[in-house]
């Protein structure tokens, strides 16, 4: 029921929940298929306040390796103090900083170092 409609269901507050929920119930290749879905679309669901959900769902339950995509995706859309700022960003971050391999996100933790000033106003 999901294939070809997991950024549309993504997008909407029930159809977020519904994803969410499937990435917890599935396993392995079955979560792969629903994540692929998302790739080319990570700007579009960080900046979702619904779809954030589905990414930090994803980012929570699922193998880094899996969702390394997503790295790339981010630092295409803004530098890491803007994803930062970001109301819905900064939790996409936190869930990357919580589960992925910490060599993954030197250039977050950089730029994240480097602006450490603005980010605490």
């Amino acid at each position: 029921a999901l294939r070809s409609r997991v950024l549309e269901l993504a997008l909407e507050p029930q159809g977020s929940r519904e994803v969410q929920r499937a990435l917890e119930e599935a396993r392995g290749a079955e979560q792969e298929l629903i994540v692929r879905e998302l790739q080319g679309h990570v700007a579009k669901a960080l900046q979702s306040p619904h779809a954030n959900h589905v990414l930090q769902k994803a980012i929570s339950v699922m193998w880094p390796s899996d969702m390394f995509f997503i790295i790339p995706e981010l630092l295409q859309w803004g530098c890491p103090s803007a994803i930062a700022k970001h109301p819905y960003g900064c939790r996409v971050l936190e869930r990357l900083m919580e589960f992925f391999p910490s060599e993954w996100l030197t250039v977050f933790i950089t730029d994240l170092l480097d602006n450490i000033g603005d980010l605490s106003k």
